[in-house]
Order: C-alpha cells, then structure tokens, then sequence
C-alpha cells in the first residue's frame, strides 16, 4: 500500500479533495493524508469542495492542518499541487527532496509538470473542473499502483 500526503496551500480546497478522492477510489492500494504549507489547525473543509465531493456521493470531516516533519515522514510519496508548492515542501525537507513531487509530475512520470490551479473563492464549476483534473491524474497513479 502506497502512503501519499497530498500538498496545497491551505489544505481546505486541493489537497482534501485528492485526500478524499484517492480514498474513496482506492483505499485498497492507497493510504492517504493531506496538509497545507500555510495552513491554520482546524479549517473546515471549503463549501465549494464540500459540495463537489457531495456530489459524488462522499462525505468529509476534513479539518485542515500544516505540512509537518512528522506527515512527511510517514509518506512514501508526497505530491504536491503546484510547482512553487513542491519547491517549497523541498525547501523544508531538503532530506526528502526526492520524494516530493507535483500531482501532475508523478502521475505523468515527468511528461508534463504544470499546476492544479486554486479553486479558492470561485463558484462551485470551478471546482468541479479541479477535482476533475484532480481526479484524472489520481486515476492514472492508482491504475499504476494495481498494475504493480
């Protein structure tokens, strides 16, 4: 079983849908958690999020906590949803640089490297598109992860 911290910002948007996303597709081959670089302890997860996961059936208790030595240690992985995010969890754990990736980078193998862009503040379509982009990319991890 693969253990995969999911990254973002404030860990209320991005990383909890990858969380609970990944989860709800395939807790048989993937542990999951998420954090935030900024986050504050005991954010619920946002409305629009909320809503997106509600929509596809899956309810969340989701409260956010900060990126720590202890979540990464306990990851195999840890995937992060933009560039800059990756460049600074590597800042932090220069130890465990390689391990940290974006979501895009590792589910592609390095083929194409570009950001989940922040549904924060936007109307509920907004994030839909993200935790469809989300979604896709985890598909291609999780496909890899049975195949292995």
């Amino acid at each position: 079983m693969k253990r995969i911290l999911f990254v973002c910002s404030g860990n209320t948007c991005r990383s909890p849908l990858a969380k609970e996303l990944s989860h709800h597709k395939a807790s048989d081959v993937i542990e999951s958690k998420s954090a935030g670089l900024y986050a504050a302890p005991g954010v619920p997860l946002s409305p629009g999020s909320t809503e997106v996961l509600k929509e596809r059936g899956i309810t969340s208790d989701h409260t956010s906590q900060p990126i720590s030595q202890e979540l990464v240690d306990w990851a195999d992985i840890v995937l992060t949803m933009t560039r800059s995010h990756r460049n600074h969890a590597k800042q932090l754990y220069p130890e465990m640089e390689d391990k940290i990736f974006t979501l895009i980078e590792y589910a592609t193998k390095g083929e194409e490297d570009k950001d989940i862009q922040d549904p924060f503040g936007g109307p509920v379509e907004v994030y839909r598109k993200t935790a469809e982009e989300i979604d896709a990319y985890l598909q291609m991890i999780i496909d890899r992860e049975k195949e292995e």
